[in-house]
Parts: C-alpha cells; structure tokens; sequence
C-alpha cells in the first residue's frame, strides 16, 4: 500500500493516504481518487489531495485544467514547483511575462506550436494541456510540443519536459513504454 512518509488519515485501523482532503502518498500514485492532485499549501506546507483542474485550482495531469491555463511556477516558501489552473482570459500569474490565458495559450507562448514561456524561476514551461517544453539544440529554441496521446511522447509531471516509465503520463487506455526507436518513451497501448 502507499505511505505518506508523514501521519495519514486513520480509516478502520489503516492509515490511508491520497483520497480527497488526504494527505498526498509518497510512493505510488500521490492522489488516488480521480479529479484530484497533491497540492502543497504555501502557508502550512501541509501536502494533500484536492480537486484539480478549476480556476485557482492545481492542475490534473498531464497539465490538464477544465477550462483555461496551467502554470508550473516555483514556490519559495514551499522550495517545489506548484501547479495553477488560470480561467479562460485571466492573467497568467507566475511568468514573466503579463498576458492573459485564451485556449491554453498565455500571450504568444504556452500552446503547442508556440515558444515555450518563462516562468518565475526563469523554467521553460507550456501552458496547454497535453504539452510539453521541447529543447531543440539545432536551432536553439524552445518549443511546446503535444504529449500524453497514442505514439506521442509521454507527459511530464510538469510542463518542463517529457516523462519517461514509471513518472510518464498519457491519456485514457495508453501507458508510457520505451518506443520502437528504444531511446524515447511514447504513450503505447
């Protein structure tokens, strides 16, 4: 079973982590039920399981909100990277830039196809769902790439880069295995 590497919740003599407003696992899946993702608060640093994907709220995987934005930026009262949902034309707080979300772009950056933006720690990172920041090394730029579907690359736990194994994310039926190449892991069946 997973544990916590903390005190979880005491449900009928087992101590349980990573259901809703639990605290988050630290092995295995950090949040079991769906629609959830571990959130550390910034004030208690306390690490649980809330809903994701709404406005002001973390991230679902493979940097999936409901509607709207999802910026990686870096918490230094935390010292982790953090996740926020930003709705549909509000502003993309925590880049370096001050634009607004429209369709998972913030700005000129963010959406697949587009440069990647910078956020407050000076990351590289996308801010659609299903994407990832791709450093192309022959023409040095940074480029927001899709991931998480069927022979696509797999999603990080953040937007920075792609996932690989047991930390890579892809879509519904898919699983993140070494491609035919042998050198990428790709979303597979």
């Amino acid at each position: 079973m997973p544990t916590t590497s903390y005190s979880g919740t005491c449900n009928a003599g087992i101590c349980e982590c990573g259901k809703e407003n639990q605290q988050c696992c630290s092995t295995g899946v950090q949040c079991t039920d769906a629609g959830t993702a571990c959130f550390t608060s910034p004030t208690t640093l306390a690490r649980s399981c809330v809903k994701c994907g709404g406005a002001n709220a973390p991230c679902c995987a493979n940097n999936t909100c409901t509607a709207g934005c999802c910026i990686y930026s870096y918490s230094s009262s935390t010292g982790t990277y953090g996740s926020i949902c930003a709705a549909e034309a509000a502003l993309c707080t925590g880049l370096s830039i001050s634009a607004t979300c429209s369709a998972g772009s913030c700005g000129t950056c963010g959406k697949v196809g587009q440069p990647c933006c910078v956020n407050n720690q000076s990351s590289y990172v996308c801010t659609a769902a299903n994407a990832y920041c791709l450093y192309d090394s022959a023409t040095a730029t940074r480029t927001c790439q899709a991931c998480g579907g069927m022979s696509q690359p797999c999603c990080g736990a953040t937007s920075m880069a792609a996932g690989s194994g047991a930390t890579g994310l892809c879509g519904t039926g898919l699983a993140c295995k070494l491609g035919t190449t042998g050198v990428t892991y790709q979303c597979l069946p």
